[in-house]
């Protein structure tokens, strides 16, 4: 069986390319959320409570934008990690795939069997196509 090299190349370069694709889809919002995040912070730092109803304001504005911060870091961290990634076999089980391919094949014909007259033109885009 002759193995398309230049398929699998293609697929893991693809791989790679939307693997990337995925990671700089989460990078704008967490600068985003790093720039609120710290301008929420000097806002506490830098605020006098002299006057008690600007005192009040203040504290309940802070808590909404502490619990809207809180609430977008644990949505961009569900999205971070519910993105679906699927990572391409090592080379080494996809020898002992073609091994145990071998071994197989070995059997149907010792034992008199027959495969259908497609079969061994492309066994790894079959093998690929589900991951």
């Amino acid at each position: 069986m002759d193995f398309d090299s230049e398929f699998v190349k293609d697929r893991y370069d693809y791989e790679l390319d939307r693997k990337d694709k995925l990671t700089a889809a989460l990078a704008l919002p967490v600068g985003v959320l790093e720039v609120l995040g710290s301008a929420g912070v000097a806002m506490v730092r830098t605020f006098t409570f002299r006057d008690p109803t600007l005192s009040v304001l203040f504290v309940l504005i802070t808590a909404v934008e502490f619990l809207t911060f809180t609430a977008c870091l644990i949505l961009l961290c569900w999205a971070f990690v519910a993105q679906t990634y699927v990572y391409l076999p090592l080379l080494g089980h996809i020898d002992g795939w073609d091994e145990a391919e071998r071994q197989w094949l070995d059997y149907v014909k010792s034992t008199g069997g027959t495969l259908p007259d497609d079969y061994g033109r492309r066994p790894q885009r079959r093998r690929f196509e589900g991951v």
